[in-house]
């Protein structure tokens, strides 16, 4: 099966195309303002040549009114997923019709990948995305997802502290050179106390998830900081950042009863 994913967010829509549940390519464009309907089928061409029929579509932000009219232009059969579509885990979340269609996503791509046969032994999973948000998501090993945790992802705490003090500076992390403790200067101190903040948050939520689970989940790990902190927890992890489009695969597929 091939299938066009729409992950809708607040200022970015992704586009990937995936075959058989393997991701291929995407593309990205400004949230409000969508490509011309020839530029995407051209895009599309190019990267699927047999053709997609399929456009699976969450919308975490803004509205999806104008990328629904235009995947229909172009001839794609649209399936809009939220945190109440169905999928492979049981969602015991209290209030699901306010669960994230992109959380929901993900947590079921990752169960799915732990578990690929569904049955007879299976393992718990928890997926940490870390984008403007940090979030947590968590399934047991029967096959419920049991809720998460939401903060402030790594920008967002560099931006309140120089937003809501009057001296500390503006800052952006950089990914390719983490820093260590003790920050010698503001500067890197800042720094020290955004980066080792999440990472000790990180651990702490998987001791959290240990223990109602009654043993250790398989964590994932997706979003844009993703890779800068894969070697920064103590326990192993697979960094996949594709997640959240993967997970789209598996909800159309639940759809179309592939599954």
């Amino acid at each position: 099966m091939k299938i066009l994913a729409v992950d809708l967010g607040n200022t970015r829509c992704k586009c990937s195309v995936l075959v058989d549940g393997r991701w291929v390519q995407e593309m990205n464009w400004p949230q409000d303002s969508p490509p011309e309907a020839r530029a995407l089928q051209a895009w599309l061409t190019k990267t699927a040549p047999d053709g997609i029929t399929i456009a699976g579509m969450i919308a975490t932000g803004g509205s999806d009114t104008r990328w629904e009219a235009l995947l229909s232009t172009i001839g794609l059969r649209v399936l809009r997923f939220t945190g109440l579509s169905k999928g492979l885990l049981l969602n015991r979340y209290g209030t699901p019709h306010t669960l994230g269609a992109d959380r929901w996503a993900a947590i079921n791509a990752a169960w799915g990948q732990a578990n690929p046969n569904g049955k007879g032994s299976t393992q718990p999973v928890l997926v940490f995305d870390l984008g403007t948000a940090l979030t947590s998501d968590v399934a047991d090993a029967e096959g419920n997802y049991l809720g998460g945790h939401i903060s402030p992802g790594l920008l967002m705490r560099l931006n309140a502290l120089a937003h809501y003090t009057a001296r500390l500076p503006q800052l952006q992390p950089d990914l390719e050179h983490p820093p260590t403790y003790p920050g010698t200067d503001t500067a890197s101190s800042l720094q020290v106390g955004a980066w080792l903040g999440l990472e000790g948050e990180m651990e702490h939520i998987l001791h959290e998830a240990t223990h109602t689970l009654g043993q250790t989940p398989i964590v994932f790990l997706t979003g844009g900081d993703a890779n800068a902190f894969e070697k920064r927890l103590k326990t192993p992890n697979f960094v996949r950042p594709h997640l959240v489009s993967e997970g789209i695969y598996q909800l159309v597929a639940l759809a179309q009863g592939r599954v």
